[in-house]
């Protein structure tokens, strides 16, 4: 499996030989995935351990999940610590899964993030490095 597939409910996939990156708006994640042939239908299953998900291929090779929310869990970094170690929080966001189209990026209109006011200082931290390190804004 192989491209990159975006969704009106937020959610985008971008697949690779060894994993598929789930996008639900500033939170995405690799898991590996298998493909699945059972008689006339062909699945793609995201091995997300807490959350699994089947995506079923349509005839023209397009993955449709069924309808509902999809949450992806990825950590943001928040500083530093003491020791020089880069210290994270949660950021969360949720996206509606539905049919994907090729090349598409996926709405945003579908996407709710939680993130911890560590997390949001994180940004803000992000940005000024980036400044800092580049002389420019990002």
């Amino acid at each position: 499996m192989h491209g990159t597939y975006g969704g009106q409910g937020g959610i985008g996939l971008e697949f690779y030989p060894e994993s598929a990156i789930v996008d639900c708006g500033e939170a995405a994640r690799a898991y590996p995935y298998e493909i699945q042939a059972n008689g006339t239908q062909t699945t793609v299953k995201i091995k997300d351990p807490q959350h699994p998900v089947l995506f079923v291929l349509k005839p023209d090779g397009t993955p449709a999940a069924g309808a509902g929310p999809y949450e992806v869990h990825r950590p943001t970094i928040t500083g530093q610590n003491d020791n020089g170690d880069f210290t994270f929080a949660p950021l969360n966001a949720t996206s509606n899964l539905g049919a994907l189209v090729p090349g598409a990026t996926p709405s945003a209109a579908g996407v709710t993030t939680e993130a911890s006011e560590s997390a949001k200082r994180a940004r803000a931290v992000d940005a000024t490095l980036a400044t800092t390190s580049t002389g420019n804004a990002v």
